[in-house]
């Protein structure tokens, strides 16, 4: 064989070639659109199949648009998940049609970065020669084509941006690294990004403190002051999350198979995507998974209502109160009952006690109305609607506040310290939060989502609850983290057990909860008007 007849894997410079319209057109479509590219003319290798054409699933599309439309993505996948697949077809796209681009991939170990290189080469070499940008180099650790776009791949550590001025940096698995080692990498690749650059981040979690848990977290903290959901999270990170029933070739019959052979640690780590703590958290980690957000349907200003209201429930409304002085939140959590469903939610760090109580107003007076409206012909009948705020602290400019409005100002009853047996006790409105009955509503909550009795609806509660940690004797959010809404919750389950108890509504769903010695300690105070 001479030479004329030695394959070639990528086409050369100065390769001319013919165009006809269509053609041309679809490299218009393919410019400015990377799902036009990617779902028309990438292939890729498949153990069973062989090689066929990339027909992305809905995760992989979501990640490969997290990409594309935001300057920094970090996705959580499950293994085998194909995120290394999504993320190669949009580096090519993103070579071959962005000039001079400088693409990084670096890996856990070089070896790694080699491999997603070989992944894009796979793509590349099976394009049509006509839509395929000519390369310049090609050889094992790096592609540059003629349009002055690379792709160099390295092994992570402190000095694998050096030299280069990265227009997308990809960092793959993380997570496998030493904690020291995420942590140099971290700290010297972000002045190379600060001029602009892309930043993607795919892994699988490990540990809970690292480097890659943080930067997690971080994307998944999409909570503004005003407890309203942002695209991003605060460290500027979209994160992506896939697990495995998120991919329609996984059954639970495989599921219950890998999980029985590797361990429901593991598992939940392998395939659910779950960073498991060293702390122990209140809620059973297994529980937390199961747990599943949802968009508001509807706003009454800032707050926010996961579910319609209904004549048929009983609501219950919980004020965890704050001085609005931009340090801890106030919050306010809404349960339907006996459903035990989290409906409505709000909270803020700067709104000042009067205005947190004049809001509780608003909020009980909407619910009554939306109550009357659908159910109650009398309007001298009260639905059933009952209310409280922690006494504590910041709770006694919340009682002076209740006093000074007046306590008619409020729909629905007034839920207030119970008396104990045994004990004289000066009478104060609204609830007060000692260690014992802190712990004891902490337990009942842990008790309701663990047997999946409640349900809930905010991606911010969801949040705080897998961050609250045992701290001592009690529990509370991790460092740096907020608690608010989950305690205004642990407020609103304290008003549940204590209603239940003197029939306010069918307690079937708390009754086995609650044993007999506290049910005769907790009789609560309700004031009528």
């Amino acid at each position: 064989m001479n030479n004329t007849d030695t394959y070639i894997p990528y086409k050369k410079p100065g390769t001319k070639s013919k165009y006809d319209e269509k053609e041309i057109r679809e490299l218009a479509k393919c410019s400015i659109d990377p799902f036009h590219f990617i779902e028309n003319y990438i292939y890729v290798l498949t153990t069973i199949n062989g090689t066929v054409k990339f027909k992305p699933y809905d995760y992989q599309k979501d990640f490969i648009k997290s990409i594309h439309e935001n300057r920094s993505t970090v996705a959580c996948c499950f293994r085998q998940g194909g995120k290394t697949t999504a993320a190669a077809s949009y580096l090519l796209w993103s070579a071959m049609f962005i000039p001079g681009q400088t693409i990084l991939i670096v890996g856990n170990k070089r070896e790694t970065a080699i491999e997603i290189l070989d992944r894009i080469k796979f793509m590349y070499e099976h394009l049509e020669n006509w839509i395929r940008d000519s390369a310049t180099e090609y050889n094992k650790t790096s592609m540059k084509f003629s349009n002055g776009s690379k792709i160099i791949c390295r092994a992570t550590s402190k000095s694998s941006a050096n030299g280069l001025s990265v227009s997308l940096l990809y960092s793959d698995e993380l997570s496998k690294l030493s904690p020291n080692i995420q942590q140099e990498f971290y700290s010297s690749i972000k002045p190379t990004l600060s001029t602009g650059g892309k930043f993607v981040i795919t892994s699988t979690p490990n540990h809970d403190e690292d480097i890659f848990a943080q930067i997690w977290k971080g994307a998944n903290d999409t909570i503004d002051e005003h407890g309203n959901i942002s695209e991003v999270g605060s460290n500027g990170f979209k994160a992506i999350k896939a697990i495995w029933s998120d991919c329609p070739d996984r059954t639970e019959e495989w599921a219950e198979v890998e999980r029985k052979s590797m361990g429901d640690e593991m598992f939940l780590r392998e395939y659910c995507c779950e960073f498991i703590s060293e702390d122990e958290t209140l809620i059973n980690p297994l529980a937390l998974t199961r747990l599943r957000s949802k968009q508001p349907e509807y706003t009454l200003g800032t707050v926010r209502f996961y579910k319609e209201i209904s004549p048929e429930k009983t609501y219950i409304v919980a004020l965890d109160p704050s001085a609005g002085v931009g340090g801890d939140c106030a919050s306010i959590q809404i349960l339907e009952m006996p459903s035990m469903e989290h409906v409505g939610e709000w909270m803020h760090n700067r709104t000042p006690p009067r205005e947190q109580v004049r809001l509780m107003i608003n909020i009980l007076k909407f619910i009554k109305q939306k109550m009357m409206k659908i159910g109650y012909d009398d309007s001298d009948i009260e639905p059933n609607l009952f209310w409280s705020f922690e006494n504590n602290s910041v709770g006694e400019a919340i009682i002076s506040l209740v006093l000074e409005l007046g306590e008619e100002q409020f729909p629905g009853t007034l839920i207030n310290e119970p008396k104990i047996a045994g004990h004289i006790k000066k009478f104060r409105r609204g609830l007060h939060t000692t260690n014992r009955n802190k712990v004891l509503a902490c337990s009942k909550l842990k008790t309701f989502i663990d047997t999946d009795r409640m349900k809930i609806n905010s991606p911010g509660l969801i949040y705080q609850l897998k961050n609250f940690v045992s701290s001592g004797v009690g529990f509370s959010g991790k460092p740096g983290i907020n608690d608010d809404l989950v305690m205004a919750m642990i407020i609103a389950v304290r008003i549940a057990l204590l209603t239940s108890n003197w029939g306010a509504f069918s307690p079937d769903v708390l009754k086995e909860n609650i044993d007999d010695e506290e049910d005769e300690l907790l009789m609560p105070i309700i004031c009528i008007h």
